[in-house]
């Protein structure tokens, strides 16, 4: 699935089902979502509507959690984390967008 495609089915799909919806494309992933505190110290979080937890810990800079929605990218890792919640991701991009964050 190209590029173009891909973001076309994310945004097709998020404004169907909500927010924090993951769309793989090879061994990227791209997800809308709210960044939250993990269990343990350092861990960030998106959880998205069907359960599935993505660790967005390797983000540089860090999102602000619980505050504007992000738009990301990352690539599965098969390194082990610290964090041990949901699919560690690497290599992760992301923005702001202008929507924000339902409270908890």
């Amino acid at each position: 699935m190209d590029t173009k495609r891909a973001t076309a089915a994310l945004v097709l799909v998020s404004a169907t089902f909500g927010l924090s919806t993951g769309l793989w494309a090879g061994d990227a992933l791209m997800v809308l979502g709210c960044p939250t505190r993990g269990v343990e110290m350092n861990c960030l979080i998106v959880r998205a509507p069907d359960g599935v937890t993505y660790d967005i810990s390797s983000a540089k800079p860090r999102p602000r959690t619980d505050d504007l929605v992000i738009r990301l990218t990352g690539t599965k890792s098969d390194k082990l984390g610290f964090c041990q919640q949901g699919i560690k991701l690497d290599h992760v991009k992301w923005t702001y967008t202008k929507r924000k964050c339902r409270a908890p």
